[in-house]
């Protein structure tokens, strides 16, 4: 029997459009705790705009982000996730942030 393939992505998070850590808790209580009853997952994609503006990394904003992603990877690592994708958003939102944030393989 073959198996689903289970694709899971998000898109258009925009942190820095309003309170950062109220995003955080609701992708935390509405995505990250649905993807971790997962049996596993085999493509992890973010599809854009993971910025609203250029945050600036020392911003409250900043620290959000970093960590909705260790959140986001470790979920994924555990679930024995092998492509995890960023897609750059539009310019005028993630203005090439992705450029300078190092991610683990």
């Amino acid at each position: 029997m073959k198996k689903a393939l289970i694709n899971v992505h998000i898109g258009d998070i925009h942190f820095g459009a309003f309170d950062s850590s109220i995003l955080y808790d609701e992708l935390k209580s509405e995505f990250l705790k649905v993807i971790k009853k997962l049996p596993r997952i085999d493509i992890l994609t973010i599809n854009g705009d993971l910025f609203d503006h250029e945050l600036s990394m020392n911003s409250n904003h900043a620290f959000y982000v970093l960590k909705f992603l260790d959140k986001l990877f470790k979920i994924a690592r555990n679930k024995k996730c092998d492509y995890i994708r960023i897609i750059k958003g539009t310019k005028s939102h993630d203005h090439y942030q992705l450029d300078s944030l190092i991610l683990p393989d």
